[in-house]
C-alpha cells in the first residue's frame, strides 16, 4: 500500500495511515475494469445495500420480523449511512462489518461454542481492518460475551473463549500489522 498523496509528485511511499480492507474491496471492481470514480462509488453503493439487508437481518435475529423490516427500513433512508458511499469513504465497509460483529455476537450469545467466539473475533478484526478503532471491539463486545454468556460454567471456559476471540481478531490483523513492521523504521 501507498501513500497516495505522494503520487503527484512521481514517488511511491508506503503508506499505514488507514487499514487496508476499503481498498481492497475498491480493487475488486478494478480487477474487471471497473475503475472510474463512479464505478467505485456504484460498488460502495451495493456494499450499502448489503448493510441495509444485514441491519434487517440482525433485526430480525435480535428481536423478530418487525423489528427487522423497521430496523432495514431506518437504516436505508439514514443520510450517516448512504452518503459515505458516494464520498468513497471507509465507513461504508465499516458499517458492514459492524453489522457483521452485532450478528455474530448475537449468535453467539445464543450458543456460546468456540466456533462462534473464533466468529465473533474474525468479525472484529474485518472490522479493524475497515477502521482502525474498532479494534476496540474486542474489550467492549467480545470479553463481555465470554464473561456474561450462559452456558459457560467456571472461569477456565470463559476465560479460553476470551482468548479464542481475541487471538482470532489478532490472526485475521497479522496480514497488515507484520508486514509494516518491517516497511516503517518506527
Amino acid at each position: 500500500f501507498i501513500h497516495p498523496f505522494y503520487l503527484d509528485d512521481g514517488r511511491r511511499v508506503p503508506g499505514a495511515d488507514h487499514p487496508p480492507a476499503y481498498q481492497v474491496a475498491l480493487a475488486l471492481p478494478s480487477l474487471l475494469g471497473l475503475d472510474s470514480v463512479r464505478d467505485h462509488q456504484l460498488f460502495s453503493a451495493l456494499l450499502g445495500t448489503v448493510t441495509v439487508g444485514l441491519v434487517g437481518l440482525a433485526g430480525r435475529q435480535i428481536a423478530g420480523r418487525r423489528t427487522g423490516l423497521i430496523a432495514a427500513a431506518l437504516t436505508a433512508v439514514y443520510p450517516n449511512v448512504w452518503l459515505n458511499d458516494g464520498a468513497l469513504m471507509s465507513e461504508t465497509l465499516a458499517l458492514l462489518a459492524g453489522v457483521l460483529v452485532v450478528m455474530a455476537a448475537y449468535w453467539c450469545w445464543e450458543s456460546p461454542s468456540a466456533r462462534r467466539f473464533a466468529l465473533v473475533g474474525a468479525a472484529v478484526g474485518f472490522a479493524t481492518l475497515a477502521r482502525a478503532e474498532a479494534a476496540l471491539l474486542v474489550p467492549l463486545v467480545a470479553w463481555p460475551l465470554a464473561a456474561w454468556a450462559r452456558g459457560l460454567d467456571g472461569w477456565r471456559p470463559r476465560l479460553g473463549r476470551l482468548a479464542l476471540a481475541t487471538g482470532v481478531a489478532g490472526l485475521v490483523l497479522v496480514p497488515w500489522v507484520v508486514p509494516n513492521l518491517f516497511r516503517f523504521q518506527e
